[in-house]
């Protein structure tokens, strides 16, 4: 024990403490170096997911506003077709039992 304290009493030892401590240091502040970069790559990477999140809503909101519109035609159409097959099915009443079942080439192209 006292030739290990003798040791570090020496030239020798004081700079082997010396080298030690300015060792550890420089490791110390290596790796806060890479663990601020990693946390920064983290931040990144997160921010990055965020963003993908948000174009995601965003193109949820835009399918969303083409769903409807395309409901909305469809809706359309369909009332524009029974509208058309309600006028053929009355102009078809009108006209005498025997002719009912018979469609002509202008009725065969209104039902198109």
């Amino acid at each position: 024990m006292a030739a290990i304290l003798a040791f570090f009493a020496s030239t020798m030892g004081r700079y082997l403490i010396i080298g030690g401590l300015v060792l550890a240091a420089v490791v110390g502040i290596r790796q806060s170096g890479i663990n601020s970069e990693r946390r920064r790559c983290e931040a990144a990477a997160h921010q990055r997911a965020v963003e993908i999140m948000q174009r995601d809503i965003a193109i949820g909101q835009l399918q969303q506003k083409l769903d409807d519109t395309i409901s909305a035609e469809q809706s359309e159409q369909e009332r524009v077709d029974r509208e058309v097959q309600e006028k053929l099915e009355a102009e078809l009443a009108r006209r005498p039992v025997a002719d009912q079942c018979l469609l002509s080439e202008p009725d065969a192209r209104r039902l198109r």
